[in-house]
């Protein structure tokens, strides 16, 4: 029987975001998570405690697992895993941007799984998706199956399609959030309750659905309103942040609608 057919026995090696959500989810579907390092022991002690695991502060004191998650800032990947014999370990890390290949020596197993979402500690979160890649094909099978222990949204790309899709999940995630905040101090900044505006953004975030989100795009950009567009400027004048932003965005709409 292929190891991956029952629960695995899994170690993280890290306990921020990403760690906190995956070992929760491993734990809360059976499997035996054994394991939390950290180089703070307090964080590694309250992410074990919730799982039921050992934390440990060493590297050296990690013991054999059928998997290792290694779940820590993308800089610090290469650095963490040169540290350690993994044997014959599945290994994986957690990361969009980084090759499946900072892990190559370090196991002959190893590939990436990552959570296509944006995770925060302590805020629970639906169904996550999955995009995992494997050294190998028998190692991507491994991988595909440990994700749909606990997702049933899992897909397979290649490193350069996994890179791409992390570039527009910063789009959509990062930039858009970013976007949202900038709204948010505008409205403050002119006494009135960013409130009025969460049932547009809910209703803009449900456009999705179904795709071709052009054909979907509304504003004065999109119908060419000269006169709305030189208000708005009008509004923007002195705020060189918002102005530049606003134009660009302006200009890309034009362009496509």
């Amino acid at each position: 029987m292929n190891k991956m057919d029952i629960r695995p026995c899994i170690s993280f090696i890290g306990a921020g975001n990403v760690a906190w959500h995956l070992a929760s989810r491993y734990h809360e579907a059976g499997c035996r998570v054994m394991q939390v390092w950290s180089r703070q022991r307090a964080h590694a002690g309250e992410l074990a405690e919730r799982v039921g695991a050992e934390a440990v502060v060493s590297l050296k004191e990690l013991v054999t697992a059928d998997v290792i998650v290694v779940a820590v800032r993308d800089d610090a990947i290469g650095e963490v895993v040169r540290q350690i014999d993994f044997g014959d370990a599945l290994v994986v890390h957690t990361a969009g941007s980084v090759d499946a290949d900072v892990l190559s020596g370090v196991s002959s197993r190893y590939g990436v799984l990552w959570p296509v979402q944006s995770l925060v500690r302590g805020q629970r979160c639906g169904d996550i998706p999955f995009v995992v890649e494997g050294v190998d094909e028998p190692t991507a099978a491994a991988i595909e199956q440990m994700a749909r222990i606990i997702s049933s949204h899992v897909y397979r790309l290649d490193g350069r399609q996994r890179r791409r899709a992390h570039f527009a999940a910063t789009l959509v995630s990062n930039f858009g959030n970013a976007i949202n905040a900038l709204a948010e101090e505008y409205m403050v900044r002119g006494g009135a309750d960013f409130a009025l505006l969460r049932p547009l953004i809910e209703t803009t975030a449900g456009k999705v659905a179904g795709g071709g989100l052009w054909d979907k795009q509304t504003g004065a950009a999109a119908r060419h309103d000269e006169h709305t567009m030189a208000a708005h400027r009008e509004l923007l004048a002195g705020d060189d942040e918002l102005l530049q932003l606003y134009d660009l965005m302006t200009k890309i709409i034009e362009k496509r609608c």
